[in-house]
């Protein structure tokens, strides 16, 4: 029950991102509920490092040092422009994103194409 508390916790933080006055990053707020985890012994240290992943934490490092590279060369800002530069109201870029997004899901994985197809949007 105390797991339930923590995790809605953590997602309100997450919605809200701020209390009072102290605006919060997500990862101080995962790493506050990490934390309080470990302190209500929901978790063992022991258990919560055996969790970690190297090979997901490998992975999830070069997609995020790929996707800066590619956002910092203007190579996305590029990319975005040739493929959003032809919609010319509203319904279509939707129609454009999602069809790209969708086709680029073909070739890449859930999780580079969130770190990438957000940097695109975005720019």
């Amino acid at each position: 029950m105390i797991s339930i508390v923590i995790l809605l916790i953590v997602f309100v933080l997450i919605a809200v991102r701020q209390v009072g006055n102290i605006r919060l990053q997500i990862w101080q707020i995962m790493l506050g509920g990490a934390i309080a985890a470990l302190l209500s012994l929901q978790i063992s240290p022991l258990d919560a490092l055996q969790s970690i992943n190297i090979d997901v934490m490998l992975f999830l490092f070069g997609v995020f040092t790929i996707g800066q590279a590619m956002e910092e060369s203007g190579y996305l800002a590029n990319l975005s422009y040739r493929l959003f530069n032809r919609a010319r109201n509203l319904d279509t870029l939707v129609l454009f994103i999602l069809f790209g997004i969708g086709i680029f899901s073909a070739i890449l994985m859930n999780d580079t194409l969130a770190i990438i197809g957000t940097g695109v949007v975005l720019s």
